[in-house]
């Protein structure tokens, strides 16, 4: 690329130049050419106007140094979770390397990607009691409408993401086979999961009500609503939509599922990542441990 090309795409041609390019400005060309290709757009672009507004915005790409990130993480952690200042430092070292490699800036290192990152403690082993389940139940009768108590079902018998439920289209769907496709998926792996014979009985009951070409025909914001209503009026605690994911692995397990069919099913490609969807119930193991020694005394 000649002199005048670069100056015609406003790269800066020398390091002198960057003193003049802050990282406000790269964030913002970040999120207009960058950000709308990604599935996860709308939280990235939020993420990076929420950034912008941040004092670190206004420095020059020459003045950036570790030591800069570093207070701008620890006055993060003030006010939200590790994982948030995680992702927030992802996107960072992404858009500098995006401008490094791509857009031709003479970044000479990349003081995100070198910073430490704190430590994210965030995994969760709620489930429900079977008194929070029959509350749940009772809820989804008071709102008058089965469209909740089949998600809610479906969500624990497939382990499938929010994301994916909502997505579901009946042109996926075999019936003959029971099996499910989901062609997109958070990690970009399409996959065709088994159904179990109440999955299957759930569709079938959402096909005689719902024509449409998703499957249960409700928007993520509406469902979050929804949710937030079942929650108030069920008066359970601490316990999150994505939680069914954790319940649904936890009850294949149960069932005597391997570990890799239960992966099969939810789309974990790290068998590291599924342990910590799986939370056993000590009660259920004692169980099985019991019917296994009957079992083997015959």
């Amino acid at each position: 690329m000649s002199e005048s090309e670069v100056e015609t795409r406003g790269l800066p041609t020398n390091v002198k130049a960057l003193e003049r390019l802050t990282l406000g400005e790269i964030l913002e060309r970040y999120g207009r050419e960058i950000s709308p290709t990604k599935r996860g757009r709308r939280q990235e672009i939020s993420r990076i106007r929420l950034i912008r507004k941040n004092p670190i915005s206004a420095y020059s790409l020459t003045n950036l140094t570790e030591g800069v990130v570093a207070e701008f993480r620890d006055q993060r952690l003030k006010v939200v979770k590790p994982s948030t200042i995680v992702k927030e430092l992802a996107l960072l070292s992404h858009c500098v390397g995006i401008a490094s490699r791509d857009w031709g800036y003479p970044i000479p290192t990349n003081v995100f990607a070198k910073v430490r990152k704190p430590s994210v403690r965030d995994a969760r082993d709620r489930r429900l009691t079977a008194e929070e389940r029959q509350s749940l139940d009772k809820a989804c009768r008071k709102e008058k409408s089965e469209l909740y108590s089949d998600i809610i079902q479906f969500a624990v018998e497939t382990a499938m993401r929010k994301g994916e439920i909502l997505n579901a289209q009946w042109k996926h769907i075999d019936f003959k086979n029971q099996t499910l496709h989901i062609p997109i998926t958070k990690n970009g792996c399409p996959r065709t999961i088994p159904l179990s014979p109440r999955a299957s009985a759930v569709l079938r009951k959402r096909a005689a009500i719902n024509q449409e070409h998703r499957v249960f025909g409700i928007s993520e914001r509406g469902l979050r609503k929804g949710w937030r209503r079942l929650m108030q009026e069920s008066g359970i605690k601490n316990f999150r939509f994505h939680d069914l994911r954790h319940e649904g692995v936890s009850t294949l397990i149960e069932l005597g599922l391997s570990v890799p069919e239960v992966a099969l099913v939810s789309g974990h490609q790290d068998f590291r990542l599924l342990a910590r969807y799986v939370h056993l119930r000590p009660e259920n193991v004692a169980a099985k441990l019991a019917k296994l020694t009957q079992a083997s005394q015959e």
